[in-house]
């Protein structure tokens, strides 16, 4: 069917009656008419009484009602005169017509503009059928709001590649950054969740510490101390368990923000990071059974198998808090996560949350990227463990279950190795070995610095919908309409570089530069920038030229840290000899030599010259604290000497 010829509108648009009251429905035929007019110039006129060829858009199920779906499928299908976009959701209407977008030649790889590929076409027109629908019903992106430059275009964005949830972290003042994108996410129907960290953040007594330690966890026979020695992630926040006001008073915290936002239908009872501080009053350890982790293997945050379990207790808690909540909002459902030791199920039947109520959300965080999921354990010591875990709470909540940082925006203990997050070839073993359990989707985080093409993000996004999609197709796709003349020379660009993405940012939180280092080498070093500098040489023209440019900033940052790292850890072992022969002239000599190398690369990073930099990293607070390279930084400087430089 012809929707525009020789610059003419050739067919209108029409809402079905029983979707005009959504929303949701609304904005899709507003999204439709938007981008038809930017690829030909034509405006689609919309109305229910005009005759003639007309795209119609449909609802199976009603709209605006309470509960989740993930089963947003869709058909497109032209038939005579009618190009029907059907949807069993709501969101499906949308996805339909996105897709409908798509076959148009419209992509959105990112959220900035220069990041969408909108064509310009004088002619528009759809033959035959089209239907999907998600492998997923979970697909949802972790925004830590004060990170994002732009959360509402965000949230426009991941509408247009397939996401559904948008959790939001659990930073005290999150209910009132939701403001600013509320109607952008009830628009696009998407599922809003607090959830990380609620605990410590939004949800947090911490304002009763000093008059109230009775609430707080008892540890080492003292009631919210201060601190400990191995404290680690926060512990000190940590509340007694089995404090019936604590309960009460935590769930009031919840139910304030829940009559705020009552379109948040779930929301997240989550702990600190860490695994100290948990009570050991004698309440406490009468509910939690002395019993060894067996699936929270996580190598840099030191836990093992053998050491205690706190799933009983931190499950005790939550199901407390909900107690209180579900006498006035029965119909709220909780996420409950399973990280650090609290990755294994609770021991005792009693302390099990209704299945019907709850959602697992199962951390993969330093999952080992150098061997599948499922690899064997002479193979792997990481790995296995965690799938039986998996396995255990997938047969335990069917259908309820769901992975947190799946693999996309997270670090993995191997980057010293083979580097920070996985390539594409592994996010899809991964989904399609998970889909086989029965796992409900994954959360990533927002995740602003990684090197692959496309972004893992995308590629995420995408794989959550269809795990069999054809990667290479994709990427293929990818480079042409992305980069369109300059598409062979920036796929040698990316191929050069490797399958694993280089996620530079990440490097620093542990203030180390080894898996760069390790890496990238001299020569590897130059071949790469050679090829980036001669794609940006030949680049024609706008967009494709800042596309290239956005690349090779970013990899000017990545040698920056290489070079500045490699440098810091020879004056380390020259500072080390000078210690020894303090009047040595020529260690002296070669120790300012390498600090006047270094010094461009540290100022080029202490700059924020590349684009991940604009992206700044939260604390507990919620607010921006900036980069955690400037942290990273003057570590890297110490060996040298003398204060760092200055712009």
């Amino acid at each position: 069917m012809k929707i525009v010829a020789s610059g003419q509108a050739c067919c209108h648009i029409r809402i079905e009656a029983a979707a005009r009251s959504s929303e949701v429905v609304l904005f899709a035929a507003q999204e439709l008419c938007e981008y038809v007019q930017r690829i030909s110039g034509v405006a689609l006129e919309q109305g229910e009484g005009a005759s003639g060829p007309v795209i119609e858009l449909s609802l199976a199920a009603a709209a605006g009602g309470r509960g989740f779906s993930g089963a947003d499928g869709y058909v497109v299908e032209e038939s005579a005169d009618c190009l029907r976009v059907h949807g069993l959701t709501e969101r499906g209407v949308l996805y339909g017509v996105y897709a409908l977008l798509e076959s148009f030649g419209c992509r959105w790889y990112d959220y900035e503009e220069k990041d969408q590929v909108v064509p310009r076409r004088s002619e528009l027109a759809f033959t035959g059928r089209m239907e999907s629908s998600p492998d997923f019903h979970v697909r949802s992106l972790l925004m830590m709001l004060p990170n994002a430059l732009a959360p509402p275009r965000i949230v426009d964005w991941m509408a247009k590649v397939g996401y559904n949830w948008l959790e939001l972290s659990g930073n005290p003042n999150a209910p009132v950054r939701y403001e600013g994108i509320r109607a952008e996410v009830r628009k696009r129907g998407l599922k809003p969740v607090l959830t990380g960290h609620t605990l410590e953040r939004a949800f947090s007594l911490q304002e009763l510490r000093e008059s109230r330690p009775e609430l707080f966890a008892e540890v080492a026979g003292v009631r919210a101390p201060s601190s400990l020695p191995g404290w680690s992630g926060g512990g000190q926040h940590r509340l007694c368990d089995t404090n019936p006001e604590a309960q009460e008073l935590t769930a009031g915290k919840v139910l304030a923000v829940l009559r705020q936002y009552p379109e948040m239908e779930v929301v997240g009872i989550t702990p600190i990071d860490g695994q100290t501080g948990w009570c050991e009053c004698a309440e406490c350890r009468r509910i939690q059974p002395r019993a060894a982790c067996t699936g929270a293997v996580m190598p840099t945050a030191s836990i093992r198998k053998g050491e205690q379990t706190r799933s009983d207790q931190y499950w005790h808690f939550v199901k407390g808090v909900m107690g209180h909540v579900w006498q006035e909002l029965p119909h709220v459902q909780v996420i409950v996560w399973g990280c650090y030791n609290y990755y294994d199920l609770p021991l005792l039947e009693e302390n099990l949350l209704p299945a019907d109520k709850c959602w697992a959300m199962i951390d993969n965080f330093e999952r080992c990227c150098t061997h599948d999921i499922d690899a064997p354990p002479e193979l792997c010591w990481i790995n296995p463990p965690r799938l039986e875990c998996h396995r255990r709470w997938l047969e335990k909540f069917p259908g309820r279950v769901y992975l947190y940082s799946e693999l996309t925006g997270r670090f993995d203990f191997n980057l010293g190795r083979i580097g920070a997050l996985p390539g594409h070839s592994l996010i899809q073993r991964d989904f399609a070995i998970y889909r086989e359990l029965g796992a409900i989707g994954s959360v990533t985080n927002w995740e602003a610095s990684s090197m692959a093409a496309p972004s893992n993000m995308y590629f995420t996004g995408r794989v959550l919908w269809d795990v069999d999609l054809d990667a290479s197709c994709l990427r293929d796709d990818f480079y042409e309409s992305y980069y369109g003349p300059v598409a062979d020379q920036m796929r040698a660009f990316f191929a050069a570089l490797g399958e694993n993405p280089l996620d530079y940012t990440r490097h620093t939180t542990f203030m180390s530069t080894e898996p760069l280092t390790h890496q990238l080498g001299e020569e590897r070093i130059d071949q790469l920038t050679q090829l980036i500098e001669d794609v940006a040489a030949s680049a024609p023209q706008e967009p494709y030229l800042a596309r290239v440019v956005e690349v090779k900033e970013r990899f000017e940052t990545v040698v920056a840290w290489t070079r500045l790292g490699r440098a810091s850890c020879d004056a380390k072992e020259i500072a080390e000899r000078l210690e020894k022969e303090p009047d040595s002239e020529q260690l002296k000599q070669a120790l300012a030599q390498l600090q006047e190398h270094a010094r461009p690369h540290y100022l080029h990073l202490w700059e924020e010259k590349d684009p991940a930099c604009k992206m700044g990293h939260s604390g507990g607070d919620g607010e921006i604290h900036g980069d955690w390279r400037h942290s990273a930084l003057p570590k890297l400087w110490e060996p040298f000497g003398g204060e760092p430089p200055t712009p």
